[in-house]
């Protein structure tokens, strides 16, 4: 199984030819395989959200349904940041005890002192951090190295709160 967000190598001939051929210096195509949930989200919102993608990345995109990819035409930088921006569109999900569920609740709005948890980690990890309303979860959309840093910035918030105890 591939990564998630690879970029492979033009493949060729069955790439359409308005996105230019194999790769050349430092402009090429590059073809990025979605996870189901990014591909249905665009066969959805269409072309306005992939030329806003396009607009931040500095890439051309087309998608391509059948194959379940990004056809992406460009700079190496250019695909590099696409990269990075199709990772924070995925949430790695994560459950959370009850308590610290309710916590992170209790705190989320909060921007300054002891108690901007969620802040604090956002900042900590570099990821955006999500509370689930309906169920004891966040999701933390990011990537790679952030990801595992938010995974044990709540790891920690939730043992920290299992060895606090409430007088009763």
């Amino acid at each position: 199984a591939e990564a998630p967000f690879s970029v492979r190598a033009s493949p060729g001939p069955r790439c359409p030819s308005h996105l230019g051929g194999e790769m050349s210096g430092s402009h090429g195509l590059a073809e990025i395989p979605l996870p189901e949930e990014l591909l249905s989200s665009f066969c959805r919102r269409g072309r306005r959200k992939l030329r806003e993608i396009q607009a931040a990345c500095g890439v051309e995109l087309r998608l391509d349904r059948a194959r379940g990819a990004l056809l992406a035409t460009g700079p190496a930088s250019g695909v590099e940041a696409l990269r990075r921006h199709l990772a924070g569109l995925v949430g790695h999900r994560r459950d959370v005890s009850l308590a610290a569920w309710a916590e992170l609740m209790r705190t989320r709005t909060f921007e300054e002192g002891e108690d901007a948890t969620m802040l604090r980690m956002q900042e900590e990890c570099g990821c955006r951090i999500h509370i689930e309303r309906s169920a004891p979860e966040v999701v933390i959309f990011g990537e790679g190295h952030g990801v595992l840093v938010a995974e044990g910035l709540l790891a920690d918030f939730e043992r920290r709160g299992a060895e606090t105890s409430v007088p009763a």
